[in-house]
C-alpha cells in the first residue's frame, strides 16, 4: 500500500514540511510504499521555517479590485502524495491577498471565484512561479468577470 507522509500543526507555527525521503525516493512526490507492515529502509524528513510567500492583488479587466476571490498556490506537478501541499488565502476589499508558509518548487497559481447561484465558477489562467527558500513574489492576477445581464 502507498501513503502520503504528512504533518499536521506545523502551519500554525510558521513551519513546513521542506523534504522526506526514503532513501534516494522523494516520498513528498511518490509516497511511501508499505509491504507486511514495514517500510525499508529509514524515512527522513527535514521541516524548516524558510518558507516562501506569495502576495498580490485579483483585478478584473477594468483594473477593478475583487474581493472574496480565492488565490490558490498548487505544487507542480501535483500528486495524490502532495496535494496538501495546496496553500491559499481570499483577497480582501482592496483585492489583495498573502499566501504564506509556501514549501520552496515549483506552482501554479490560480485565482477564481466560486460558483454561486447558477453562475459558473470563473478561474484565471495559471500563472507558474518557481519559488526558493523566504524567497517574497508579487502575483498580480487578471480575472476575466462574465458580464451579468
Amino acid at each position: 500500500m502507498d501513503y502520503a507522509v504528512m504533518l499536521s500543526g506545523l502551519g500554525e507555527l510558521g513551519w513546513l514540511v521542506k523534504s522526506a525521503h526514503l532513501g534516494n525516493e522523494d516520498v513528498l512526490q511518490h509516497g511511501v510504499q508499505v509491504e507486511n507492515s514495514a517500510v525499508k529502509g529509514n524515512l527522513d524528513i527535514v521541516i524548516s521555517n524558510d518558507g516562501a510567500q506569495i502576495e498580490g492583488s485579483v483585478t478584473d479587466d477594468q483594473n477593478h479590485p475583487l474581493a472574496g476571490v480565492q488565490v490558490r498556490a498548487r505544487v507542480e506537478p501535483e500528486t495524490e502524495y502532495n496535494q496538501f501541499r495546496l496553500r491559499q488565502d481570499a483577497t480582501d476589499q482592496n483585492g489583495h491577498y498573502v499566501i504564506k508558509d509556501i514549501p520552496p518548487g515549483k506552482y501554479k497559481i490560480v485565482a477564481k471565484i466560486p460558483a454561486s447561484g447558477g453562475d459558473t465558477a470563473t478561474k484565471s489562467d495559471p500563472v507558474a512561479v518557481i519559488l526558493g527558500e523566504r524567497e517574497h513574489r508579487t502575483v498580480d492576477i487578471k480575472l476575466a468577470v462574465p458580464k451579468r445581464e
